[in-house]
């Protein structure tokens, strides 16, 4: 029994760029013409609740409750129009690979995403998953990204099995690091930089790939 876990944006639904803007485009209607550092890998936390805090930080803004709620609504209106007019697409192969391991006995599958559940859900949904039944934890959950992997983990059913963590950017693997998680990194911005790497899900074997990341 292996326990599989994916990040969403990037990582299952090729969604990255839309979702930046708009995160920007809801912190900066809320809060007005924020400080926003231009890499995320820059914060500590590269969560939506993480940066947030980091961002209320470095504006000199008090961190109050009604302010995280209002900017975490209006991200979440803003995702849902922009999917209205675009909706985001998978990558390529992913809705396949999902089916195979959900069918597959000694597999059990989660999300573990540092987005916000109801943006995260909705752009799945928009890509063509039906996350309804999925394990799922996500930056509600908790700022730090580890916290919520460990998160999703403890919802599986079997949380001591080896654990696999597919995701697309380098704090993904610092996170797996930390968590001695075996680690599949996907997509342009981990190409040389780890050991097991996809660029997606059409050119790839899973199951070879998740027992390459086992075996590393």
């Amino acid at each position: 029994m292996i326990n599989v876990i994916f990040d969403v944006d990037g990582t299952l639904v090729d969604s990255y760029g839309l979702d930046t803007e708009l995160y920007c485009r809801a912190v900066n209607e809320v809060l007005g013409q924020a400080i926003i550092r231009k890499d995320w890998a820059e914060y500590t936390h590269v969560t939506d609740a993480g940066i947030l805090a980091e961002i209320l930080q470095d504006n000199d803004i008090p961190p109050e409750t009604r302010l995280k709620k209002a900017v975490r609504e209006r991200f979440g209106q803003l995702v849902s129009t922009a999917l209205t007019d675009r909706p985001c697409a998978s990558l390529p192969g992913a809705p396949s690979a999902i089916k195979h391991l959900r069918q597959h006995p000694n597999v059990t599958m989660g999300v573990a995403t540092g987005g916000w559940s109801h943006t995260a859900r909705a752009k799945l949904g928009a890509a063509g998953f039906d996350p309804s039944s999925w394990v799922f934890a996500s930056s509600d959950d908790h700022a730090e990204r580890t916290a919520i992997m460990r998160t999703c983990l403890a919802r599986l059913p079997n949380p001591g099995a080896p654990t696999i963590y597919i995701g697309d950017g380098e704090w993904d693997q610092t996170a797996c690091k930390a968590l001695d998680w075996a680690f599949v990194g996907v997509g342009a911005r981990l190409k040389d930089k780890t050991p097991v790497w996809i660029e997606h899900y059409a050119s790839c074997d899973l199951r070879q790939v998740l027992e390459a990341a086992l075996a590393n």
